[in-house]
């Protein structure tokens, strides 16, 4: 009695282990072309960590089944595809700008916002010297510049 779930055929026709080799060689060099932009752009934002993780765990499996059963024209690519997924979660962690990004989106929302509440203040500035009536109450002077905007910290105090 065999405590193997799966016998693999030694009498396989030749011409469906040469397609074996063929469409796993594909599947094996696919993540490659991924791997290569990413290394060429160090950008990996669009690519999930979770995928890659699933990925990665999945192929693991299929590794272990492949090779405690000797299927050797779907070890070897799969072999190299793990290589690949493995190195790109390696780009994911090591050029993950995701930090950067948001920190660099949240200074330059603040930028847009300071200059637009400068332009707006530029341009009430320009109707209360029209208006004798509201020029006593508020201090014209006061209404800063673009630029003593930019170069002031939370606290008023210049950078």
């Amino acid at each position: 009695m065999s405590t193997s779930t799966c016998e693999c055929k030694d009498d396989t026709p030749l011409w469906t282990n040469i397609i074996a080799y063929i469409g796993g060689a594909i599947l094996g060099f696919a993540p490659w072309q991924q791997l290569w932009k990413a290394f060429k752009t160090k950008k990996t934002k669009d690519i999930s960590l979770k995928a890659c993780l699933y990925i990665i765990i999945g192929l693991c499996m299929s590794i272990t089944f492949t090779s405690y059963n000797k299927i050797f024209p779907i070890l070897i690519p799969t072999s190299i595809e793990l290589l690949a997924w493995v190195m790109l979660l390696i780009f994911k962690i090591c050029f993950s700008n995701d930090n950067i990004d948001t920190v660099k989106d949240l200074e330059n929302s603040l930028s847009d916002h300071a200059n637009e509440s400068v332009n707006s203040l530029t341009a009430f500035k320009g109707s209360i010297k029209t208006s004798h009536s509201l020029e006593h109450h508020i201090d014209v002077d006061e209404v800063y510049s673009v630029e003593s905007v930019n170069n002031r910290n939370m606290n008023g105090t210049e950078i």
